[in-house]
């Protein structure tokens, strides 16, 4: 029920933020979908009035030196490879957009199948992993020796809070 319920909020741009103050059969565990798929927090305590989870709360909400909260929403990741490199997936708080490309390679891992994914709420500390797969060893030597190229390039884009989309592209080569 949970990761269905996830996987809809994930592809309407929705984040979850779950917060408990019980310790004992709240069903964190199941729902856990719901803030890995989004993107959002969870928090677990034994009361919503300890100092530890008001901390947390406020870490959350926290703002940068601009004055600014230090979240964005609805980003979109999508991979770029040369041809000797294929991306097999994608493990983070993220969805599949299902965007086959030439680059995608059979083999899947994590979220795989696609080259591009969702991120309903992008923070300083998000991370996404990306794996990739060497078509051949033949190339991924050259490649490693100097003497052929290869790039992997990362497009990322996401709504600002002020309003503007932002496009941030990332560019490894060698």
């Amino acid at each position: 029920f949970y990761e269905g319920l996830a996987n809809r909020a994930a592809v309407n741009g929705h984040v979850i933020d779950l917060y408990s103050s019980a310790l004992d059969q709240t069903g964190l565990h199941e729902m856990k979908y719901c803030t890995n798929y989004t993107g959002g927090h969870m928090v677990m305590g034994d009361s919503f009035n300890t100092s530890l989870f008001k901390q947390t709360f406020q870490k959350v909400f926290a703002k940068d030196n601009k004055n600014e909260y230090r979240m964005n929403f609805g980003a979109t990741v999508e991979v770029k490879t040369s041809r000797e490199l294929k991306v097999c997936g994608a493990i983070g708080s993220c969805v599949s957009l299902a965007q086959r490309a030439s680059n995608v390679s059979e083999t899947e891992l994590g979220m795989g199948g696609t080259n591009a994914w969702k991120i309903c709420g992008i923070y300083p500390n998000s991370t996404l992993s990306v794996f990739f797969e060497v078509l051949n060893q033949q190339a991924s030597t050259q490649i490693s020796s100097g003497g052929q190229r290869g790039y992997v390039q990362f497009i990322t884009q996401y709504q600002h809070l002020s309003g503007f989309k932002k496009i941030r592209v990332t560019t490894v080569a060698r």
